[in-house]
């Protein structure tokens, strides 16, 4: 049923699904309860909304407008919902900084918002978002359509730390192949990730990172080669016939003559 046609209290000039619509129209589909309040509505006028299933909870305190008009919650209206829900100063970071940036490399997702909030806030973890308490640095945040994120170099050096080996390496190599991070930067999500847990991964990574993979999968098996000992000579190698045409191009190449002593 469209939002238009739900009645709400007629003492209330702006409190109108349609005005309501409106708003979430320029908020990627999602409003929240102040908001709400803000226009006039009341919160028996969202209850009521919520119960015809026409608004639905993204998280707390804010709901999708239209909800009926789709058959789940968009990505961009979980992750608007996610700023409005802990404010201005939040900012994406891990994951969902990397999704934010277009940096490719972790399977499964998008998942939880991955949501970066003043020390100052005492917020207990929720369960719809992966907090991490940390005070703002000015020079770490980007903010691409929109969203709020910290930047490719502190992105990675927070969320390869904290993944497993394939994952980590393909980060690395779709940050440098999408142009996020330059070569020279690599040294610069080294210095970021001194001191975690993970640092050690890190810097034996960025050793093996090449933006000439094209994809996660590409960096993968590149590990799996690595770990076995038999790293590629080339990646995104052309191959030519006698004549001097095109064939291919291979993923990952090995040309140079390998003579190892035996092993008995």
């Amino acid at each position: 049923m469209p939002v238009g046609r739900v009645s709400v209290d007629p003492q209330c000039m702006l409190a109108t699904p349609d005005v309501a619509s409106t708003l979430a129209v320029a908020n990627d589909g999602v409003i929240s309860v102040q908001q709400a309040l803000t226009l006039g509505m009341s919160r028996n006028d969202i209850r009521a909304l919520v119960r015809a299933g026409i608004w639905r909870r993204v998280t707390h305190a804010v709901y999708l407008v239209d909800a009926d008009l789709y058959e789940e919650i968009p990505r961009r209206a979980v992750l608007r919902a996610a700023q409005l829900r802990y404010g201005d100063e939040a900012v994406f970071w891990g994951e969902t900084a990397a999704e934010v940036l277009g940096i490719r490399g972790v399977v499964g997702w998008p998942g939880r918002p991955w949501v970066l909030v003043p020390l100052s806030r005492p917020l207990k973890a929720p369960a719809d978002a992966r907090l991490r308490f940390r005070e703002r640095c000015s020079a770490e945040i980007v903010t691409i359509d929109g969203f709020q994120a910290t930047r490719a170099t502190r992105t990675l050096a927070d969320l390869v730390a904290l993944v497993d080996r394939p994952t980590g390496l393909s980060l690395l190599d779709s940050a440098l192949h999408e142009e996020q991070i330059s070569p020279e930067e690599l040294t610069v999500v080294c210095a970021m990730a001194k001191g975690r847990r993970g640092a050690p991964k890190v810097r034996e990574l960025v050793r093996y990172a090449d933006g000439r993979a094209a994809n996660p999968l590409e960096s993968r098996v590149r590990l799996a080669c690595i770990d076995g000992d038999v790293p590629p000579d080339e990646l995104q190698w052309e191959v030519f016939d006698e004549h001097g045409r095109l064939l291919g191009i291979a993923d990952l190449a090995w040309f140079k003559r390998r003579l190892r002593p035996p092993t008995w």
